[in-house]
């Protein structure tokens, strides 16, 4: 998910330069592609800006709606996966966000592994609930209903004892970088 509008940013944080030249949102996806194959990755964001800084043949979702908040930017994205042929076959998808850099590989595969259709997985680190959320084909369209900037907060209080809370030693599962100030702290604690 990097349809978001960067508020509290100052500027789109998807195009922030990382100190080694990347930006935020390429850096993000390098993560992402070494935990998953470049098949399964759907870039949902709110225009083209952001294309020229993907290095990857990734394809993207672009929402119109997404200003009205991540809750209308979800429906987008669960609305595109019930229709679209190349999921007709997935159990899940994890929704990961482009300002979570932070989140170890081994977290996505470890995360990954434990998805199932009938289940919502979700990390905790330190009992902190975090990203990414791993969402069952059987909760899709709980997320066809969704606007505004809520997200799906409500649907995974509604869900909670269908969702399997994984414990991990990873501080990134809760690492939101929202100024250009905590992505340079960020980046000086993982060098």
């Amino acid at each position: 998910m990097a349809a978001g509008i960067s508020r509290r940013f100052g500027s789109d944080k998807r195009s922030y330069r990382l100190p080694d030249g990347r930006t935020m949102i390429q850096f993000t996806l390098d993560q992402l592609v070494n935990a998953h194959s470049i098949a399964d990755i759907l870039v949902v964001t709110s225009g083209t800006s952001i294309i020229p800084d993907l290095s990857y043949p990734v394809p993207i979702l672009i929402v119109e709606n997404s200003v009205s908040g991540l809750g209308s930017s979800l429906n987008n994205l669960f609305g595109y996966v019930t229709r679209e042929p190349r999921y007709r076959n997935a159990p899940a998808i994890g929704v990961y966000l482009a300002d979570m850099p932070a989140i170890q590989v081994s977290t996505m595969t470890a995360l990954k592994a434990k998805a199932t259709a009938s289940k919502i997985v979700r990390p905790t680190y330190k009992g902190v609930a975090g990203h990414p959320v791993w969402i069952g084909r059987a909760f899709w369209s709980e997320f066809l209903s969704l606007s505004g900037d809520d997200g799906g907060k409500q649907i995974l209080k509604q869900f909670k004892s269908k969702t399997e809370f994984v414990e991990i030693d990873d501080p990134g599962v809760v690492l939101d970088i929202d100024t250009p100030l905590e992505a340079m702290a960020w980046w000086e604690s993982s060098r």
